[in-house]
């Protein structure tokens, strides 16, 4: 177990920035990979808006919920967690970014702080650090370090950053403001905050 999943409930400030939360947060199942060098972006002028997207209601002191796909089969608030509402929950959270990134009229991320400890193979992806993703491919790779299989950060150049934290948190940074994708963010269960990435390093 990876030292940053202590409990099952989460407090809403929880936020680390250690390399083993950063890249390997939430392998329960495996075991612990050893904590690794992770670079820290530094703050560009493109990242005017800043936002925590989780699935987590903000307005609760804590939380009594799954927070990997290795929870899948465990029971919340009486309640069993199925691998069809993990896949609902991830597909919100994949659209999430494609939504900013449609709105912002950028088509590609690169792959950035990228980790495979675990020796994932994927039959139709490649991976490697500096690498550019889009469309089902870039999906894939979200859904990916989502599931821990691998970890890794998402950017690009023309405005746009993914950070994935602890626990299923999510951090999205972008160049301007566009409060209709929050809304349909929003819409669809997921909560938006505006939020400082924690990957990021102090002005």
């Amino acid at each position: 177990m990876v030292a940053c999943i202590i409990s099952k409930t989460r407090n809403k400030n929880r936020q680390s920035t250690s390399a083993a939360c950063h890249v390997f947060c939430g392998a329960k199942k495996r075991q612990a990979a050893p904590a690794v060098a992770v670079s820290v972006i530094t703050r560009d002028s493109f990242l005017n808006h800043q936002y925590r997207v989780t699935k987590y209601n903000p307005d609760l002191e804590s939380y009594d919920e799954w927070t990997a796909i290795s929870d899948v089969g465990n029971s919340y608030a009486g309640i069993e967690f199925t691998l069809q509402e993990y896949e609902r929950v991830e597909s919100s959270y994949v659209e999430a970014v494609c939504s900013f990134m449609k709105a912002s009229g950028i088509e590609s991320l690169t792959l950035t702080d990228f980790w495979n400890g675990f020796n994932y193979s994927d039959k139709e992806l490649t991976f490697a650090e500096g690498k550019e993703f889009h469309d089902e491919s870039l999906k894939r790779v979200i859904q990916l370090i989502l599931r821990e299989e691998i970890g890794g950060q998402l950017t690009s150049k023309k405005g746009i950053f993914v950070h994935f934290g602890c626990d299923y948190y999510m951090y999205i940074g972008i160049s301007n403001n566009y409060p209709e994708v929050i809304s349909c963010i929003r819409s669809s269960g997921l909560y938006v905050e505006p939020f400082k990435s924690p990957y990021l390093e102090s002005e």
